[in-house]
């Protein structure tokens, strides 16, 4: 005997998954009509939050009326079941997945055609009061019918309506809201979202449709992190059949990493669509002409990307050779350098072991350096490991404290610790985050002259919140998206009269991204600055295997922890007494 639901839905059969649901083709009983249903599982159904989110889908999907949007109709709780659904339309048809896995690929007009229908229900949402942002365009979440050709975007369980936008959310670290690979940058950061990304995804889809594979096949997810997140070079997309230039520069602005070369208006998108199915149509041969051109130029670019790749890899080799030969000369003229003061502090004149005390300073500083562009570079590289242990967080910020207390030189300059009663374990990897602590409270006291700086910790839906504030010189508003890129000093004054590179800020963030989190800060000229990291309690907790006992921390520290000039002067040698 069929199941029934609420006494008017037979259901037919399962149509598959969608989102957090499963979705059935159902007939309704009286009108005698075929229906699709959407039903949230009983194990969902305890979270209030997936209660609240499921009814936001429904609701979205009634009030967005466009024939390219799947229709939402109702939405109901069986009480004899114990469960809720909600009712759509049915559509006869297939997904773009599974016409992609039948095919390959399909044909440049079906290509054009599929993207202006979804463009268009697109371009309706992001226009409607209030706005909607889709979040989650990928193949399978695009149906196409069977007879009439129509394209239908479904599945707004992700969506979010702008005047309902949450930004703790949205920003919060170590939750990727949508399908990874279709991912612009800012979703992955978990930045507040426009539009734009909606066009990104459609760009990706576009790529994987007329190609029959996506830009990021061969990559595993956090190599797709890197090479979104780092890698400093544009998502180029490449085609190995003739392509008119028109749909290559059309994809390639829609899936660009900077919303400034992107498209951020669907309207814009759209007109640059219709110009390139214009020109297919009206003139073949001018079309014929253009692959053959560009079949030309991509073979051009495509020996211009082996010299480029040749190039990285001899930059990966360079700086492999160079972490050897730097860092081993190095650590002898340290280890030489601190063995000769020990032996000979009694012997000495005391200039001559105040000299050697600066060679020792600006050796470790060059050290510092040395460290910080070699990381610098595997995470632009993506070839950044995490190990991910199991430890205590207290004893590892008393360790960053004891370690930096030798740098407070006022008695009006305190270290403050402030932390929750009972903070659990983490399991991520603590030498990345002792580098980041390190890093923002060598900064702090860097700039902080008297006052406190206070570190503090807390936990918050399955992750842990640090804060460095300070009560220093403070960060001018025009200054405060800058300080996370490399190199980059506030001033030229600041950078006379305080030393560092500019990297540890800028190392510091690409660390807790790599962690699954980020850093941000607040700061107000002449009251101080706070620098928030969050991260999750625990590192890709799906992947990790049996724990690993925690290791020892790194001896060599590459946080800033001198304020040392990088070379001061060596004074002349005093005289031995005769």
């Amino acid at each position: 005997m069929a199941m029934v639901i609420s006494r008017k839905y037979e259901v037919i059969g399962q149509l598959g998954h969608a989102g957090m649901g499963l979705v059935y083709q159902v007939r309704h009983i009286l009108l005698d009509t075929i229906l699709a249903i959407k039903v949230l599982p009983a194990y969902l159904m305890e979270n209030q939050d997936m209660v609240n989110r499921f009814y936001r889908e429904a609701r979205i999907m009634a009030r967005l009326r466009h024939p390219n949007i799947v229709r939402g109709m109702d939405i109901e709780r069986d009480e004899e079941m114990n469960l809720y659904y909600f009712v759509m339309e049915y559509i006869q048809g297939k997904t773009l997945r599974q016409y992609l896995q039948e095919k390959g690929s399909l044909p440049l007009p079906d290509v054009l055609e599929m993207a202006h229908q979804v463009g268009k229900a697109l371009a309706y949402a992001h226009n409607h009061t209030p706005p909607v942002i889709h979040r989650d365009i990928k193949p399978a979440n695009i149906m196409i019918e069977d007879g009439s050709g129509r394209v239908v975007v479904m599945d707004f369980g992700i969506a979010k309506e702008l005047k309902e936008l949450d930004e703790s959310e949205m920003t919060r670290s170590g939750v990727v809201v949508g399908t990874l690979k279709y991912c612009s940058p800012e979703q992955m950061r978990h930045e507040p979202l426009s539009g734009s990304v909606d066009i990104y995804a459609l760009g990706m889809m576009m790529y994987e449709a007329y190609t029959g594979a996506h830009l990021f096949a061969d990559l595993e997810e956090h190599a797709v992190i890197g090479k979104v997140l780092y890698d400093p070079e544009e998502n180029a997309p490449s085609f190995a059949q003739p392509t008119p230039p028109g749909f290559v520069a059309l994809v390639t602005k829609a899936i660009a990493k900077s919303r400034d070369r992107r498209y951020l208006r669907m309207e814009d998108f759209l007109h640059d669509l219709q110009a390139c199915q214009d020109l297919w149509y009206t003139n073949p041969q001018l079309t014929q002409k253009l692959e053959q051109r560009v079949a030309e130029r991509t073979q051009e670019l495509q020996e211009v990307n082996r010299q480029l790749e040749a190039a990285s890899r001899h930059k990966s080799e360079f700086l492999a050779r160079m972490s050897h030969e730097l860092r081993t000369p190095m650590n002898a003229i340290i280890g030489f350098t601190r063995l000769v003061m020990r032996r000979s502090q009694d012997m000495l004149p005391k200039r001559d072991h105040e000299n050697l005390g600066k060679v020792l300073i600006s050796a470790e500083h060059l050290l510092t350096l040395i460290n910080d562009i070699l990381d610098l570079s595997k995470v632009e590289a993506g070839r950044m490991e995490v190990h991910a242990v199991r430890f205590e967080l207290e004893p590892l910020i008393d360790l960053c404290l004891r370690t930096i207390e030798p740098l407070v030189r006022s008695e009006r300059l305190r270290l403050v610790k402030e932390l929750e009663g009972s903070l659990p374990e983490l399991c991520t990897d603590q030498d990345k985050l002792k580098q980041i602590l390190m890093n923002l409270l060598s900064n702090a006291i860097k700039f902080t002259e008297a006052g406190t700086i206070t570190i503090t910790a807390r936990c918050r839906e399955g992750e842990v919140i640090l804060s460095v504030a300070d009560t220093g010189i403070g960060i001018p508003t025009e200054h405060l998206m800058l300080v996370f890129e490399e190199f980059h000093q506030v001033d030229s004054s600041a950078t006379r009269q305080y030393s560092g590179t500019g990297l540890g800020l800028s190392i510091s963030r690409h660390f807790a991204q790599l962690l699954g989190g980020d850093i941000t800060i607040q700061s107000t000229v002449g009251v101080g600055s706070t620098f928030t990291v969050t991260i999750p309690l625990h590192y890709d907790a799906t992947r990790l295997t049996t724990p690993v006992a925690a290791t020892p921390f790194h001896e060599a520290l590459t946080a800033e922890t001198e304020t040392a000039a990088v070379a001061p002067a060596i004074e002349k040698p005093a005289k031995a007494k005769s």
